[in-house]
């Protein structure tokens, strides 16, 4: 009987699927406390395992919560959203804690009420909740709504983000920008970028098919490198795709356009062994034709390397990028249309940038590199402002809270394989996906 449920469950349009599990989910799910105020300890519930935007979200709020000094816990929901287990992050787990706490959900609003779920209602009692979302469109989708309502506070990481929800959703957002660390020094192999012998230029577009082919727009930036520097040997793109194998149809796409130019190299699952960081290290321009951006955690690594960045002038990067410390490509808008689903919202807009526009910016940087350096140092400059001065917002401990159970005793929770810290590849921002809660098989898109 469940085989044939299931059966029924699958035939069923995805969209269908989609509307029925998220108003479930949102009936089901404990409200919040009436009695609940924003207070310590703080509690991160994200994919801390994922290598995804919203994992390295949650792993950059955990890390910096941290150093500030703050009593901090993590609670790891990739594997209920089958988000996968590609990075090791250090946590303490506070899932048994009970009692008042400051909870930041690092999950996006259609999920939330899966997520309060998972958490359950023992440790969600008496806990103040924060939503910290991101969103890369100008218009909100309704089912976000469902979720805002299961939240105290809301956050955003850009004021982009913070407008289409305040507009959406009728209430006020606070932005909060992420907590980018400075990468990590590159590993043995990795040099920072120095021209040879054989390469003057490289420059480096790096994305998560996973989070959107069409969004990101590979296709745009490799265009723009063909335009300004054809075969020409002396200049290289690389070509950096996490999860490759997420949208066959973007990979065919991209080894279509990449045929014959050898100057052009895609780098796909563990082609290379250097991780990002190492790649962003080498390369002296980092290159983004993106339809849309919640911010771009990517280009916030780069400002700290002093990377001569190359981007669309439109989205929430535009709370890092200026005239002064990138170089910004125009763009024209049009209707957001995904092949994926996630964002495929013809009544919004999204930019179209100018190949033409990009190709030139590029020849420009070959041509005169201290234009490059002199960009590199005010994105430096900025990322010191931005960043390294940052202090995220505390919550004063409860003194009620002296007789709640602690999460006892502390342990630390290892998840998978190593990953560098704060900007990895998993700073190619990803997407949420499927819940346990899912019949199995199906598949839930979410945007990032």
């Amino acid at each position: 009987m469940a085989s044939l449920l299931h059966r029924i469950w699958q035939l069923l349009p995805y969209r269908l699927r989609r509307r029925v599990l998220l108003a479930a989910s949102a009936a089901l799910a404990p409200r919040c406390a009436r009695q609940a105020r924003g207070a310590g300890p703080v509690f991160i519930a994200g994919f801390f395992s994922a290598a995804s935007g919203l994992g390295e979200l949650a792993r950059l709020l955990y890390a910096a919560y941290e150093q500030q000094g703050a009593q901090v816990y993590g609670i790891d929901l990739s594997s209920p959203f089958r988000q996968g287990s590609d990075v090791r992050f250090d946590i303490r787990d506070g899932r048994a804690h009970r009692g008042e706490g400051t909870l930041i959900l690092a999950v996006n609003a259609p999920f939330v009420a899966l997520a309060l779920m998972v958490l359950g209602r023992g440790f969600l009692a008496h806990k103040w909740r924060i939503g910290y979302w991101a969103w890369e469109l100008p218009g909100l989708p309704r089912e976000w709504r469902s979720g805002a309502n299961l939240v105290n506070e809301i956050w955003a990481i850009s004021s982009f983000s913070a407008r289409a929800m305040e507009a959406g959703l009728g209430r006020p957002v606070r932005v909060v920008l992420p907590p980018v660390a400075k990468p990590r020094s590159p590993s043995s192999g990795a040099t920072s970028s120095t021209p040879t012998d054989s390469v003057d230029l490289t420059v480096l577009f790096a994305f998560n098919m996973a989070s959107s082919f069409a969004r990101k727009n590979p296709l745009g930036a490799i265009c723009a490198f063909i335009s300004a520097f054809g075969h020409d040997s002396r200049v290289r793109l690389r070509v950096k795709i996490a999860h490759a194998h997420a949208f066959p149809p973007g990979l065919k796409a991209i080894h279509e356009a990449c045929r014959g130019y050898h100057n052009i190299e895609v780098l796909a699952g563990s082609d290379p062994p250097a991780g990002l960081s190492d790649l962003l290290a080498q390369a002296d321009v980092l290159l983004s034709l993106h339809r849309a951006e919640g911010l771009g955690l990517l280009f916030a690594q780069a400002m700290h390397l002093g990377k001569a960045i190359v981007a669309t002038g439109w989205s929430g990067n535009l709370d890092l990028l200026t005239e002064d410390n990138a170089f910004l490509v125009p763009a024209s808008l049009v209707p957001a249309h995904d092949p994926q689903g996630t964002y495929d919202w013809p009544g919004m807009l999204w930019a179209e940038p100018s190949v033409e526009a990009a190709a030139a910016l590029l020849r420009k940087l070959r041509a005169d590199p201290q234009v490059r350096v002199r960009a590199g140092r005010a994105a430096r400059a900025d990322a010191e402002r931005l960043f390294c001065r940052q202090k995220l917002p505390v919550f004063p401990v409860a003194a009620a809270r002296r007789s709640a159970r602690e999460p006892g005793p502390a342990r630390v929770q290892r998840v998978c394989r190593a990953m560098p810290q704060a900007g990895a590849e998993a700073a190619a921002e990803g997407k949420e996906t499927a819940s346990s809660l899912l019949p199995s098989g199906s598949r839930m898109n979410a945007p990032k």
